[in-house]
């Protein structure tokens, strides 16, 4: 995805580029005419609160226009503002006072308070349709969110124990912030954020899902890996997997700055093969379990079919009083554990026979067909 501009044709690119450079001041004039009104009602309900807007930035609606295969002018909600109050209420109600005064959209309602996002991300999102009809994306959260938003986990504990002196946290902090500030005017964001990656994160891998939430997964990590780091139910019914809208191989390696969407089926299961190229210890745990699982049914299926067999031929049934007699004479507690000894080939049948029948003379051993074969193929008689 973050390599997506740079592949572009450098007349496209450009022709985009100049595109929003002609529409950034008449979009920043939008934001002032969607601003006032919100601030105004926030004034008269005497909330205070800090407003700011920006128009979207080129990477930003570059994305848009690739993620919803449309051009350039059909690509509406251009425009972004964010309204920071002091307490957690007051977001619920200067969102009611937000859809009072624009009508919003039902589906772009995202409430990241009540449902934090994996990273602990917390705010409000709502788009509306403002003045002449063109989609706004408005973001509501307190102070405290904001900190979080904005600098980390971090910057949240700090501001949650009051420390306001500067440290070499903030530092390296802002050192971030002014070099993504300079290259987002500048240059492409895409090459910043490739060269960042190969220098601060050569272990890691960032991938986003379709819904925007970061996960960080180890070098050299597939979409097998990422659908078990969503969730285990993710990762055992992944079936396909696509990287940036398209359909890869679930071996494929991951890079940072991929969008990942998993495929999923209810008939789908782990398989051996994914032990080969995941990298997460909890996609090689949960795709062993269940592997174990599937093979300790498919045991105790082998078994209780022999044993039925045996059963049958002595007209006996499972819940008979000597079969409830001979199980502790064999050393088994409950029959599941016989019919699992006996499908892999621990115990013998015979064994069962002598101890209910000890009067009765052996059943010849017959030979089974493989054993037969095998003498067959040496030349034995």
């Amino acid at each position: 995805m973050l390599r997506g501009l740079r592949r572009q044709p450098n007349g496209a690119t450009r022709e985009l580029r100049r595109k929003v450079r002609a529409t950034k001041k008449e979009r920043e004039q939008y934001i002032q005419r969607v601003r006032q009104p919100i601030e105004a009602e926030l004034t008269r309900h005497k909330i205070k609160a800090r407003i700011f807007g920006r128009p979207k930035s080129f990477y930003s609606i570059y994305n848009k226009m690739r993620i919803r295969n449309k051009p350039f002018e059909e690509i509406y909600d251009l425009f972004a503002i964010r309204v920071i109050v002091q307490r957690i209420e007051e977001c619920y109600y200067v969102l009611g006072i937000v859809h009072s005064l624009f009508m919003p959209i039902s589906d772009r309602f995202k409430d990241y308070i009540a449902t934090p996002k994996i990273n602990g991300y917390r705010s409000l999102h709502t788009t509306v349709i403002g003045p002449d009809g063109k989609m706004v994306e408005i973001q509501i959260r307190t102070e405290e969110m904001h900190y979080m938003a904005e600098d980390g986990i971090a910057a949240h504990w700090r501001y949650k124990h009051g420390i306001e002196e500067r440290t070499s946290f903030d530092e390296h902090i802002n050192w971030i912030k002014d070099l993504l500030e300079r290259q987002m005017t500048e240059n492409d964001p895409g090459d910043f954020l490739e060269d960042l990656k190969i220098d601060l994160f050569q272990d890691e891998v960032f991938v986003f899902s379709p819904q925007g939430d970061l996960f960080k997964l180890p070098k050299g990590s597939t979409p097998v890996d990422f659908a078990y780091a969503v969730h285990t139910s993710v990762g055992n019914h992944c079936i396909a997997a696509k990287i940036n809208g398209k359909i890869v191989p679930l071996r494929t390696v991951l890079h940072s700055g991929q969008q990942v969407e998993i495929i999923t089926s209810q008939n789908q299961k782990p398989n051996q093969d994914w032990l080969s190229f995941v990298k997460t210890s909890k996609a090689r745990h949960c795709i062993r379990k269940i592997l174990r699982e599937e093979q300790m049914a498919q045991t105790l299926k082998m078994g209780e079919e022999i044993l039925n067999r045996f059963l049958k031929k002595y007209r006996l049934s499972e819940d008979s009083e000597q079969m409830k007699e001979v199980l502790p004479k064999i050393g088994f507690q409950n029959l599941e554990s016989l019919k699992v000894s006996i499908g892999r080939g621990e115990f013998v049948i015979e064994n069962l026979e002598r101890k209910l029948f000890p009067e009765q003379p052996p059943t010849p051993k017959k030979e089974s067909f493989f054993v037969k074969f095998l003498k067959r193929a040496r030349g034995d008689s």
